[in-house]
């Protein structure tokens, strides 16, 4: 098709040229001159060898110069697939790379916990493994000697407390969690339980987070008398205790008829750490997030230790 049209504005550029030829001719010699006949038979010598064409004036013949004819390709053009798929596969190789880079960039989240040490400064003790699609109920460890990645994290956590507890003669924790109370409270019965089982201490863990009770819900306990009936002078603290096994005791949160802060922040509170202290080797209290509430910064206070646990994202 495109030799056709190359070929139609060839001819008729040799058609213009004779015919302004003519029009030069007659303005000197008048319309009779022999060339100027010569010319015109020319002109329909080309047009009817060439058939029957309209007048393509349009175009402007006057700012064309043919420099060779068009002509038809010897081969079909066919487009070069293989190539097309190479380069096809390198683009979209070298696209990939740069989303990949882009997200990483505008990422906020930290990608490992030695990231967030770095950032805060905060000392990071240890990593514990997320269990997809498994329930905070389920994670709760039984067997101190399970090689389990979820059970080793723990180990490996109290392990590390422990050295730090003996070697500062401390023994109060405090644990919370940015967002989640109930990842704060199971850290404290894991790390409780390992403490108990595998380095023979004798621990208790207390539930101080009164708004939502998650130590009980995690553990299975019946919600009866708690730390809040304690901390009110309603019972004594032995009516509290719940033995989960010969080295470990829990308090649960029990119900609080007044508000928890309250509870929390007045002097029965510091009495009752100091007589936890003195009966047991670990305590380890498990308190209110810390993005919702300021129970925990008062338990911190309180405490020898805060552990601040942080979820992944």
């Amino acid at each position: 098709m495109a030799a056709l049209i190359a070929n139609a504005v060839c001819r008729y550029y040799v058609i213009f040229d004779l015919e302004r030829q003519i029009s030069n001719l007659k303005s000197i010699y008048g319309r009779n001159y022999p060339e100027i006949v010569a010319l015109k038979d020319e002109i329909t010598s080309i047009k009817n060898a060439k058939g029957d064409l309209q007048d393509l004036t349009a175009i402007g013949f006057g700012s064309v110069k043919i420099i060779e004819p068009a002509a038809n390709p010897i081969k079909p053009f066919r487009p070069k697939k293989k190539l097309i798929i190479l380069l096809s596969a390198i683009f979209g190789l070298l696209m990939g790379i740069c989303i990949v880079l882009l997200t990483e960039g505008l990422s906020s989240t930290f990608k490992n916990p030695w990231e967030f040490e770095i950032m805060s400064k905060i000392k990071v003790i240890s990593s514990v493994p997320t269990a997809g699609g498994v329930e905070l109920e389920q994670q709760i460890i039984k067997d101190v000697k399970s090689s389990d990645p979820v059970a080793l994290a723990f180990r490996k956590i109290a392990e590390q407390i422990y050295l730090v507890l003996r070697e500062k003669r401390l023994k109060t924790i405090a644990f919370a969690d940015i967002n989640n109370p109930r990842a704060a409270a199971l850290n404290a019965y894991n790390i409780g339980y390992m403490a108990a089982n595998l380095l023979n201490l004798k621990v208790l863990v207390v539930g101080a987070d009164l708004r939502h009770a998650p130590l009980a819900k995690i553990i299975g306990i019946n919600q009866g008398k708690g730390l809040c009936d304690f901390l009110s002078g309603k019972c004594e603290l032995e009516k509290c205790l719940v033995k989960v096994c010969d080295n470990l005791s829990v308090i649960p949160e029990g119900k609080a008829e007044h508000g928890s802060l309250t509870l929390i922040a007045g002097e029965n509170f510091s009495k009752a750490i100091t007589e936890f202290q003195n009966r047991f080797e670990m305590v380890l209290i498990n308190t209110s997030c810390l993005a919702e509430h300021t129970d925990s910064i008062y338990v911190a206070k309180m405490a020898d230790i805060a552990v601040i646990s942080l979820g992944e994202g």
